[in-house]
C-alpha cells in the first residue's frame, strides 16, 4: 500500500537529490516491510514486527521531507 509520494529538489544534506520519493508498507511473512523509494529506486527496506512501527518510521520521513521544503505529489 503506497503511503505517499512526494516531490522535492536537491536535498542539502544529500539524504535525497531531488525527484520523487514514495513510500510504502507491505504486508510480510515476517510482519510489515516499509519500502522507500527514490526515482523508483529503493533506498530503504526494512522489516517490522507491527504495522504501528513501520507507520511511524514512514510518518517521521515524510514529516521531515515536508520540514524541507518537499511537497505532496496528487
Amino acid at each position: 500500500m503506497i503511503l505517499w509520494t512526494l516531490r522535492g529538489y536537491a536535498d542539502p544534506e544529500g539524504e535525497f537529490e531531488g525527484g520523487e520519493v514514495e513510500c510504502a508498507i507491505e504486508r510480510s511473512e515476517d510482519g510489515y516491510r516499509l519500502v522507500v523509494a527514490h526515482d523508483g529506486e529503493i533506498q530503504t527496506h526494512e522489516s517490522h514486527a507491527s504495522i504501528e512501527t513501520a507507520r511511524g518510521k514512514a510518518d517521521a520521513l515524510r514529516a521531515d521531507l515536508l520540514a524541507r521544503g518537499w511537497s505532496e505529489v496528487q
